[in-house]
């Protein structure tokens, strides 16, 4: 059976950004070329990255995302079409989460340099959202999904961290790898504030934030499991905009995925478990 898992050779990583710009724009499947993030502003450094739209006519191959090298550099490259465009284009309100495809791209073209637009497609769409912020609608099925899903990593972390065996050691170790980054990401998300990677996450804390910044910090830097959990604990308590864990010995409920959450369907959902369990 022959592997999917393939890559190739970059043949880009020897060509510098304009040599590789100027091949592109030549290109007639080609119809749009945005740079953007760390190499269109003052950031841009040694070890920056490029971040770049690619905007594609009709073509067999169908790509989203292409990770690359240009000039030595990581390359990240993404791709949509000029029908993606146009649809983006056919809506006169940003009504797009930030977190979207499209709301990646719309960001991408706002905050970018367009370096080519063969159809002029870009820069209407970049006229267009120009003074418009995303209001990203995160929903409340998701929020009350990792409001669970942190709540109850809380109470296994406590549970096997009071074991002697080394095994529940270790299998704390590993699940707070996973569970302090969770709180970093759940942190945007319940503020309703797109996800720019992780640079941007941490400037906006250390300006908006600093003692979420440094709980984080201190967190990600602790050694001792005991006192690392107490940061991670303390962390979820700020991540949560009612800044509360559940209560010792709490009951709580999730859903079928269908159903929406909101607070009358919790309570019906809680005092279904009380009737049917002391029945």
């Amino acid at each position: 059976m022959k592997s999917m898992f393939l890559t190739a050779a970059s043949p880009t990583k020897s060509m510098t950004l304009d040599e590789v710009m100027g091949r592109l724009k030549r290109n007639k499947v080609v119809h749009g070329i945005v740079v953007t993030g760390s190499a269109v502003n003052k950031s841009f450094g040694p070890l920056s990255d490029y971040d770049i739209l690619v905007v594609l006519g009709e073509t067999k191959v169908k790509p989203r995302v292409v990770v690359t090298y240009i000039d030595s550099r990581l390359a990240d490259m993404l791709f949509t079409t000029t029908k993606k465009i146009k649809e983006i284009l056919g809506h006169n309100k940003l009504d797009f989460t930030g977190d979207s495809f499209e709301g990646q791209v719309i960001h991408w073209v706002k905050e970018g340099n367009i370096l080519f637009d063969k159809g002029g497609l870009l820069k209407k769409l970049q006229k267009q959202f120009k003074n418009k912020n995303f209001p990203r609608a995160a929903e409340d099925n998701y929020l009350y999904g990792i409001w669970h899903n942190i709540n109850y990593n809380i109470l296994q972390n406590r549970r096997m961290a009071k074991s002697k065996d080394p095994i529940y050691a270790i299998t704390v170790d590993v699940r707070l790898l996973y569970s302090v980054v969770q709180l970093f990401t759940s942190y945007f998300a319940f503020r309703k504030i797109p996800w720019r990677g992780e640079k941007a996450a941490l400037r906006y804390l250390k300006q908006n934030d600093p003692k979420f910044f440094n709980t984080l910090a201190k967190c990600l830097k602790e050694t001792n499991r005991n006192k690392k959990l107490k940061l991670y604990e303390s962390l979820a308590k700020l991540t949560f905009p009612t800044r509360k864990l559940w209560k010792p010995f709490a009951t709580t409920i999730v859903f079928e995925p269908e159903v929406k959450v909101n607070p009358k369907i919790v309570k019906e959902g809680l005092r279904f478990w009380e009737r049917t369990s002391i029945k």
